[in-house]
């Protein structure tokens, strides 16, 4: 992804769930995904500053980022026996590490969905996995011109 304050936030989350124990870490949506991997993107935000001075010399900026370990459905109780663990595990590796390596303030909530998770477009087949969106508030200093 590219080196955006978004990107860099997704390189670290990537970094993280490296740890676990899933093949793949994407910090982009990949064409095609057959076994567990993580995929994760920019799921919405609120940018105050994007639209004039606050009364502040710093910015803060929420954004929260979709990260879903997801797999093509195959036999229920071995999908099970991947994602299900996932569910602790993540927040918990998320916890070693609340800036994020620096690139966020902190980490605001963590929530989840289980289950089947339909990903890109509802044609596609349904996927299954757990599904995070991790929200993290970003400070900047922003100066204002007068």
């Amino acid at each position: 992804m590219a080196r955006t304050k978004i990107g860099a936030i997704i390189d670290q989350l990537v970094t993280l769930q490296q740890t676990l124990d899933v093949d793949k870490a994407y910090d982009e949506a990949p064409e095609h995904i057959a076994g567990p991997s993580w995929v994760n993107f920019p799921y919405s935000g609120v940018i105050p500053h994007a639209i004039g001075p606050g009364g502040s010399d710093f910015a803060e900026d929420t954004h929260t980022i979709i990260c879903a370990c997801i797999k093509e459905r195959a036999l229920l109780p071995e999908d099970e026996q991947i994602m299900r663990p996932l569910i602790t595990e993540f927040p918990d590796a998320l916890s070693g590490d609340l800036t994020l390596g620096g690139t966020v303030e902190h980490i605001d909530t963590v929530e989840y969905e289980y289950g089947a998770i339909e990903m890109m477009s509802p044609q596609a087949q349904p996927m299954f996995g757990v599904l995070f969106r991790v929200t993290v508030t970003v400070k900047d200093l922003v100066s204002f011109a007068l």
